[in-house]
């Protein structure tokens, strides 16, 4: 979820905690940059799009931390995963709150939260100097129509600088900065920092190669082995790409070849495959947690972000008794 968090000199924050370095991506930040930087009287919504998987939530929440210093007004994130009435009401409330601005309305506490809503997209929302990132929006009518349950407020109107996430292609008035696949070389970079494993060693391991043509160049994907493998020392390269062709991986060709659904289908089907063994390597001893997990994974949430599972998953997988 969301946190707040303090920016240098004191602006607010409402986003996730700043992850590590995205390697393989200057380019596509410097191009956001450069699209946020717009004059506001001319400015295009820019869109990070791409697979699930691919680092979108990620890359939205580094360049926040690291090159949101324009935004004075504060960077607020509304995570839309699910765009119900309660959730989007709820996450504007907790905005309004840490701005310290009050309903203004006695009577029922659901009269006061939209109140509280109404207020803070009036104010904030309109602020040239504020950035709301827009997480997880796969609904495109959200940009265009009234909000659930404020229905004389639409995210297309609002004057502050926005910034959507999504899986589509088809936001209207977005300009889109699609994120690819990693290149093959910075994957092995991101598979080995994420094992422990050095340069050297898997330079004479070809085995290496086969994994890396599984896992596609997916970001999540890359840190999920990385973590499986840092946990089993014992694990070579070639014996993690047998387990995942046999949980259905297959080798990820270029969509140049084989057209962009299939593309996209050997992607899925490769996270997936990494997904299905990470469950499997959760500790024996905590059965609770594969519970939890378990139950967590069946959230319509997970569906389209299944990056806070991902951390929570990766941390015991190297720390199993912390």
């Amino acid at each position: 979820m969301p946190q707040k968090t303090s920016a240098p000199g004191g602006r607010l924050h409402q986003v996730p905690t700043r992850p590590g370095h995205l390697r393989g991506r200057e380019r596509e930040l410097d191009q956001l940059d450069a699209l946020l930087a717009t004059n506001q009287a001319t400015a295009i919504t820019p869109a990070l799009t791409g697979q699930g998987g691919i680092g979108k939530t990620q890359f939205a929440a580094l360049y926040a931390h690291d090159r949101g210093r324009r935004f004075e007004g504060g960077i607020f994130w509304l995570t839309l995963a699910v765009p119900s009435r309660e959730a989007i009401i709820g996450q504007l409330v907790t905005f309004a709150r840490a701005c310290g601005i009050t309903p203004g309305e006695t009577g029922s506490e659901e009269r006061q939260d939209r109140a509280l809503a109404e207020r803070w997209l009036g104010s904030y929302g309109n602020q040239s100097d504020v950035l709301l990132i827009l997480d997880n929006l796969e609904a495109p009518r959200l940009l265009t129509e009234p909000l659930p349950g404020l229905p004389n407020h639409r995210l297309r109107d609002l004057l502050c600088r926005k910034l959507v996430t999504s899986r589509r292609d088809d936001l209207d008035d977005c300009a889109l900065i699609r994120l690819d696949s990693l290149p093959v070389e910075i994957a092995r970079a991101v598979l080995l920092e994420a094992a422990g494993r050095s340069a050297e060693a898997a330079g004479c391991d070809h085995n290496i190669e086969e994994l890396l043509s599984l896992l596609g160049g997916l970001p999540l994907a890359l840190r999920l082995a990385g973590a499986l493998l840092a946990k089993r020392s014992e694990t070579g390269y070639a014996r993690l790409a047998e387990v995942l062709r046999g949980r259905g991986a297959r080798e990820v060709l270029d969509a140049s070849g084989i057209g962009l659904a299939d593309y996209r289908d050997g992607l899925s089907a490769s996270l997936g495959a990494m997904l299905a063994e990470t469950w499997s390597a959760l500790p024996s001893d905590q059965p609770e947690l594969a519970r939890i997990v378990q139950a967590l994974a069946q959230l319509e949430e997970a569906q389209t972000f299944p990056a806070e599972l991902i951390k929570l998953l990766v941390r015991f997988l190297r720390y199993p008794r912390d």
